[in-house]
């Protein structure tokens, strides 16, 4: 093709400028094979054109046949909808055996409470008169073991596994702690209505509720005895 234009763009100068005098014959002979060429050239492209289109029409046919079968196996679902009830029947069941463990130490606090075994010490450790057992509203404790109620830590614990965190979803549900005994205050005081109240320090307002006669300090037997038991006067 460079060739023809080449030759072409020659005769067509010696024509323009009088320089030489190529036949007609010649002239149009060059001109017709350029045509000829060029139209050759555009079919062979047509030709790829409809190929690569006829392809890719037939990789979509292929395609398409491949979104109906996924199309018809999402709409069924059978698999996932298993997948989700299992979810939800473990989760049931994780809230079942919450439930139940619950109502066991349901169970054990009102037998606690049926012996008169009450709160823990003002230290937070269960008393000695009561065997070393101590129960309140949502925990009993023996020695420094104390059980407590799961409640509604499980739908927590529940969302969190579904999530995959599995370790934090344990933590939730960690109903047996350790008790650690608070230190003792530097005061004690105890108001008119018998509340006892502990201070580290005694501030100004404290100070003049004492002297006023609206806190009494409690003494050093008092204090032993209330760490002890609980009580004031025992």
């Amino acid at each position: 093709m460079a060739e023809v234009d080449a030759l072409l763009a020659q005769i067509e100068e010696e024509l323009a400028t009088g320089s030489g005098s190529p036949s007609a014959e010649r002239h149009h002979e060059l001109l017709d094979l350029r045509r000829h060429t060029e139209l050759r050239i555009k079919g062979l492209r047509k030709r790829v054109s409809d190929a690569q289109e006829a392809a890719r029409l037939a990789q979509i046919a292929t395609l398409a046949g491949h979104i109906g079968e996924f199309a018809a196996t999402a709409k069924d679902g059978g698999k996932l909808a298993q997948a989700l009830a299992d979810v939800a029947e473990a989760a049931q069941r994780a809230r079942d055996l919450a439930a139940q463990q619950d109502g066991l130490l349901g169970e054990l606090q009102a037998a606690a409470r049926a012996l008169d075994v009450g709160r823990p010490s003002p230290l937070g450790v269960p008393q000695a008169r009561h065997g070393h057992v101590a129960v309140d509203e949502s925990r009993i404790m023996h020695g420094r073991v104390a059980v407590r109620r799961i409640g509604p830590a499980i739908d927590e614990a529940v969302t969190l596994a579904v999530a995959g965190h599995l370790g934090d979803a344990k933590a939730r549900i960690a109903v047996v702690d350790g008790i650690e005994p608070r230190g003792r205050a530097d005061h004690y005081l105890r108001g008119p209505n018998g509340l006892v109240m502990s201070l580290d320090e005694l501030s100004e307002v404290v100070r003049k509720q004492i002297e006023a006669g609206e806190l009494t300090v409690l003494s050093e037997s008092q204090i032993r005895r209330y760490l002890t038991t609980g009580d004031v006067d025992g």
